[in-house]
């Protein structure tokens, strides 16, 4: 996970109810981790940057499970995990989550290390390379992974999703930060509020794309700003652009 300062950051707040109808959103307990583990590895198997972090095709798809069971297992523990539907899946570091220990982060390379075998110096590589561009400065809520199943994808199952993510973290005064992994990722988080940042380059790879979000002032979204984003979702998946899968 990034090291993040958050000392002095607003306490967590209590999931709000949904304001649309859609998927059902719920926190994950430990008995979805297989789950969330599937929906994360079947949405990421044809992605650029985790083809870059495994270059074989057979060899990314029998070691996704395995890699993105260590992030799990690590939001579970320390984190958040939202559910929709047990088809799409956001995992965060909520504001107020502690910073990993010097002794944490070692565990967690050697983990996905381990997870990731002849594709482990490119796994650390990624995760070293975002901590030392990740924010921290401002209280914010940390989107780590955003996915749906390719078969439920351009259905609203990620906005529904963010809505209760970002909801969140404007109940407590905090931003939201994501990397998103290809352009049309962004162009769903830019939907959600977020605002793109400069770049982050992979050594001979794709490029990751950090966005912000700041926080509402009011704590929720006015009826002009939700009927605004709920006409851009429904175009965007009109167009067939799901941009579901954010790294």
């Amino acid at each position: 996970m990034s090291d993040q300062d958050r000392a002095g950051q607003p306490a967590r707040a209590a999931a709000p109810k949904s304001r649309t109808t859609g998927p059902a959103v719920r926190r994950a307990c430990p008995a979805d981790a297989d789950t969330a583990v599937a929906i994360l590895a079947q949405a990421f198997q044809d992605d650029a940057v985790t083809a870059w972090v495994f270059p074989d095709a057979r060899r990314r798809r029998a070691l996704l499970p395995d890699f993105f069971r260590v992030v799990v297992e690590d939001l579970l523990a320390h984190g958040e995990i939202h559910l929709a539907d047990d088809s799409g899946v956001v995992l965060v570091v909520p504001p107020d989550a502690p910073d990993p220990t010097p002794g944490e982060l070692r565990r967690h390379e050697s983990r996905l290390r381990a997870a990731t075998a002849e594709c482990g110096d490119r796994a650390v590589a990624i995760a070293r390379l975002l901590d030392e561009h990740h924010p921290r400065d401002r209280a914010h809520s940390y989107v780590v992974f955003n996915a749906v199943r390719p078969a439920r994808q351009g259905r609203g199952v990620s906005s529904a999703i963010l809505r209760q993510v970002t909801a969140l973290a404007d109940a407590v005064d905090a931003g939201c930060y994501v990397e998103c992994s290809s352009p049309e990722s962004l162009e769903l988080m830019v939907r959600h509020g977020f605002a793109p940042l400069p770049v982050v380059p992979l050594p001979g790879g794709p490029v990751l794309r950090p966005a912000w979000r700041e926080p509402l002032p009011t704590g929720r979204p006015t009826a002009a700003q939700t009927a605004k984003e709920a006409a851009a979702q429904t175009a965007a998946e009109a167009a067939g652009q799901p941009a579901e899968a954010v790294g």
